[in-house]
């Protein structure tokens, strides 16, 4: 059921994001002020490095826009997994990159600890995010993670949020 709702939304992101208006200007005008809030809550897949190869689950997600374009963000994800609620916790430097008022790309690198695996990390990835009413945003994204001792992995993102 996850994975079709992940799919959905990613579809529905990236059409959002094909319908934005094409502004050849390269000082984009946003709505957006030198300081900002996003949260956002998502579904994620996880892929690689596990018995079944890959897992879902669903996470929680604050940036922080402290430039017009440059942020941090804290994110925590659960797994379909036994133990612990939280299973992975991830801090990241993001770089917001618009293509136009409702489309950004955000290209993001940080840290993360595996909390059932007890591993330290890090993670390089890419989000797009669309507006598509108001503050509401949809969102999908990919990351590459890599946690100390553990083969790398992929994890995907994608959901609904709000950007303040």
């Amino acid at each position: 059921m996850k994975k079709p709702i992940i799919a959905l939304l990613a579809a529905a992101t990236l059409w959002i994001g094909a319908r934005a208006e094409d502004n050849t200007n390269p000082g984009i005008k946003t709505e957006r002020h030198s300081y900002g809030i996003d949260f956002r809550a998502f579904g994620a897949l996880e892929i690689g490095d596990f018995d079944d190869d890959e897992r879902t689950g669903a996470g929680v997600g604050l940036n922080y826009w402290f430039l017009d374009n440059i942020g941090v963000g804290a994110e925590g994800i659960g797994y379909d997994t036994d133990g612990d609620f939280v299973d992975r916790v991830n801090g990241s430097l993001l770089f917001r990159a618009p293509v136009s008022e409702k489309f950004d790309v955000i290209p993001f690198g940080g840290i993360g600890r595996s909390i059932e695996e007890d591993l330290w990390g890090f993670h390089l990835g890419l989000r797009a995010q669309a507006k598509i009413y108001g503050p509401v945003v949809l969102d999908i994204g990919g990351r590459w993670v890599a946690d100390d001792g553990a083969d790398s992995r992929a994890l995907f993102d994608a959901g609904i949020g709000f950007s303040f």
